[in-house]
């Protein structure tokens, strides 16, 4: 079983964007993802890598069926929480990435 039967989600957002450290663009070892599950809340997955690994209510992977994820209300929520945790282990990261994010249509 994976997550996504786990959780019945419907949509995701991957939150794996690049950013600039020292005059060079960095792509991130460790990515995170916003997922809606099927009764409208929202959760952080860790994609890939381990770093996030230490933050509780992150959801590990797409098999990590033992943590209990932290549920959003919405994906505003959900995407400050991740980003949050996104500059405490990328602190390069600019809160335009974020604008940018919640300014496009979805």
């Amino acid at each position: 079983m994976y997550t996504g039967s786990k959780y019945r989600t419907r949509m995701h957002y991957h939150l794996d964007w690049t950013y600039q450290e020292e005059g060079q663009r960095h792509f991130p070892r460790s990515r995170l993802m916003v997922v809606q599950a099927g009764d409208g809340r929202w959760y952080i997955e860790q994609e890939c890598g381990d770093e996030y690994s230490g933050f509780a209510g992150v959801v590990k992977s797409d098999v990590d069926l033992v943590t209990e994820p932290n549920f959003y209300a919405d994906l505003e929520t959900v995407a400050r929480a991740a980003f949050a945790l996104m500059k405490q282990v990328y602190p390069a990261y600019k809160e335009e990435a974020l604008d940018r994010f919640l300014a496009a249509p979805t």
